[in-house]
């Protein structure tokens, strides 16, 4: 999984990958990201079945700002999301403890 970062954060990103027959868990994926980075990371985690969607979610108040996520299975780009998305925490949210954002609108196959 690769991030592209626009604004950074101090807070932790978290990611969890939705599948036809499960979920993986709540997953870190990096604490503290760098303005304008690319970051690659790699998740080995139980057959969650079909990639459905993806789900980001960040316990920071610094509006932590994305503009490109993609997924690769066995080195096979999956899901690619190119558009700017920005998260932030607001602790006075009883409702939705942490923003999160859905990666959820695309189709393909693996």
């Amino acid at each position: 999984m690769t991030i592209g970062t626009v604004d950074g954060t101090t807070g932790s990103i978290s990611i969890k990958f939705r599948g036809t027959e499960s979920d993986s868990e709540l997953l870190l994926f990096k604490t503290g990201l760098i303005a304008g980075t690319n970051l690659s990371i790699t998740f080995t985690f139980p057959t969650i079945g079909t990639l459905v969607n993806v789900y980001l979610e960040t316990n920071s108040v610094d509006n932590w700002t994305f503009n490109y996520v993609s997924i690769q299975f066995n080195n096979t780009i999956v899901m690619t999301f190119e558009e700017s998305r920005t998260l932030s925490f607001y602790s006075f949210n009883l409702v939705e403890r942490f923003p999160s954002f859905f990666l959820s609108f695309f189709f393909f196959k693996i």
